[in-house]
């Protein structure tokens, strides 16, 4: 259940295989409990940074990291409905958010205020 705790705002992760920006269908629960949340607290925006991993070229990575980001705003916005100006996207290529190379093919979901 995504929540609030103190004053910061909880992250969720949404994962893809490598060179993906499909979602598959074991992360759609994390979108689904985020876009839950955002309907019942509609002051709540929502950002979300694309990433990947180190393989390929700079390029090609931002363009996947970006696609990861689209695919998941995509899913806010038509599936659950949520307006596109509550999303903001961001697209890190190759800036790697964690340690372990395989966790950077990730959407991170930030709820912000």
């Amino acid at each position: 259940t995504t929540r609030l705790v103190g004053s910061e705002m909880c992250k969720e992760t949404v994962t893809f295989p490598f060179n993906s920006s499909k979602i598959e269908l074991s992360q759609e629960v994390s979108i689904f409990n985020i876009a839950e949340f955002l309907k019942a607290n509609p002051e709540i925006r929502v950002r979300l940074t694309g990433y990947a991993d180190k393989r390929g070229s700079e390029q090609a990575n931002r363009i996947v990291s970006e696609r990861r980001a689209n695919a998941v705003t995509e899913v806010f916005v038509n599936k659950y409905g949520i307006a596109k100006d509550r999303i903001t996207t961001e697209f890190k290529g190759t800036s790697t958010k964690f340690e372990n190379d395989d966790w950077n093919r990730a959407v991170v979901v930030e709820l912000i205020k």
